[in-house]
């Protein structure tokens, strides 16, 4: 009796630690703190002994998804807006090869049911359900329920016993409404209460003016990284470049541009329309009243973030976005599906001088994650070395692509220095760049700083 007892006891541990391993192990990677052992992993397992393998399956199926939500927005502070209608929104404008990373994940979600439904099968009802019960008498105890938080640190001897995702979300303001209560309409918008690169330029145009938001450019703690990336502009002769300070991020690369061309944030990734309240007050709108020249430029696919409807209504309504006939003349880079940003320097030349009163707006692309290596032009990577950057890693390759696209913006100012003459350009960063890794993201500031500079071409 003693020896069936305990092969009972085994197979209720394995099953609860094939549940809560990986997503254990994964979080601490992460530097992102969760309980041993998840209180919905409990539910599926009982539900498994009573019988009810559908319910259970359903079960491991949400609260899988809920947990990724839960993962992604503690590692990637930008994604702080998303909801679940969001989220399929997004997933289905990604490049195909990242479906591989989804179908991995449900294959894994699977593998977990099946394994654990063997095991339950072996188990008699009425000795699983006591042995539940006896493992979650603990939880009566509120402080034995840790809820979810980021932490810098490894946390693996710090955690409470049982952590409940569905809780965490309930308490975490906005989030659990946004899963399941969201009607899935336009996203509502509010003024922006923090900087903006673009206050630099209020109130005095120039006539040639350039602004680029920097796709996942973060403020490193390492002031000497970002004097790296932007070497070469430093050092050319003919530019004069001034930091603006105090610059902040919140949300998608999106929010970034409507941060800067409108000064408004949306609370959400679902932008259908710009109200008209807003409209008139944003840059490109402002500037093409004035007489300008308004030109966008974009490598990525136009549908994304719905930008083909509402680059328009804010001005942008002259716009060069991914062309799958155009491969030829501007590239095909791999980070993200579309245009290779170096390749599209001439064309931001092209339009900056085209007229005597030109406003040229361009968000890049190749530096999204993943960070792909062979988005990478000129640079050496043995570069990140002397930073302590491992040169194999994803943030090498990001450090890389940025400082690649300064470069190549840097030669274009230079050879046409004398058509440019007395223009500026604002570079600023859409948000800091989401890794996975806790190391990797605590390597930037605090406080969701992004850098931004002011050039003037002499």
């Amino acid at each position: 009796m003693p020896s069936f007892f305990f092969m009972e006891l085994l197979r209720l541990i394995a099953c609860i630690a094939i549940l809560n391993l990986p997503s254990l192990f994964l979080h601490d990677y992460a530097g992102i703190d969760r309980g041993w052992i998840s209180l919905e992993s409990l539910l599926f397992i009982a539900s498994a002994y009573i019988g009810y393998y559908v319910f259970a399956f359903i079960v491991i199926i949400i609260f899988s998804i809920l947990e990724s939500f839960n993962f992604a927005k503690a590692s990637f502070e930008n994604l702080n807006n998303i909801n679940a209608f969001d989220a399929i929104t997004l997933i289905n404008q990604m490049p195909l090869e990242n479906y591989i990373y989804l179908l991995l994940f449900f294959i894994f979600v699977f593998f977990q049911f099946f394994i654990c439904m063997k095991l339950c099968k072996k188990t008699k009802k009425s000795k699983g359900i006591f042995l539940l019960l006896a493992l979650t008498l603990p939880t009566f105890a509120e402080e034995t329920l840790r809820q979810n938080s980021t932490d810098s640190d490894f946390i693996f001897f710090k955690k409470y016993p049982y952590e409940s995702i569905t809780s965490a979300y309930i308490k975490n303001e906005g989030n659990f409404d946004g899963f399941v209560l969201t009607n899935h309409e336009n996203s509502n918008f509010e003024e922006i209460p923090y900087e903006k690169a673009t206050r630099i330029i209020e109130g005095s145009h120039p006539k040639k003016l350039g602004l680029i938001i920097v796709e996942s450019w973060g403020y490193p703690k390492n002031k000497d990284e970002l004097w790296h990336q932007l070497d070469s502009l430093i050092k050319n002769k003919y530019l004069e470049i001034d930091e603006i300070s105090d610059v902040t991020y919140t949300g998608t690369t999106a929010a970034a541009e409507l941060r800067e061309l409108c000064g408004i944030n949306p609370l959400g990734v679902k932008i259908l329309s710009i109200p008209l309240k807003f409209r008139d007050k944003c840059l490109p709108s402002k500037l093409k009243e004035d007489g300008y020249h308004v030109f966008s430029i974009h490598a990525g696919a136009s549908n994304f973030y719905n930008r083909i409807t509402w680059y328009p209504q804010i001005g942008l309504d002259n716009n060069l976005f991914f062309d799958e006939t155009k491969k030829n003349i501007y590239g095909n880079c791999y980070s993200w599906q579309g245009f290779c940003d170096i390749k599209l320097m001439p064309e931001f030349i092209k339009q900056l001088i085209s007229k005597e009163k030109s406003f040229v707006y361009w968000i890049t692309l190749n530096s999204h994650m993943p960070y792909d290596e062979r988005d990478i032009f000129f640079s050496n990577k043995y570069g990140c070395e002397k930073f302590f950057i491992e040169k194999k890693s994803k943030r090498c390759n990001n450090h890389i692509i940025i400082k690649d696209f300064f470069y190549s913006l840097n030669n274009a100012l230079t050879e046409f220095k004398e058509d440019l003459s007395g223009a500026e350009i604002i570079i600023v960063g859409d948000h800091a760049p989401p890794f996975f890794e806790a190391e990797s993201r605590k390597s930037f500031v605090d406080g969701k700083f992004v850098p931004a500079f002011h050039i003037k071409i002499k």
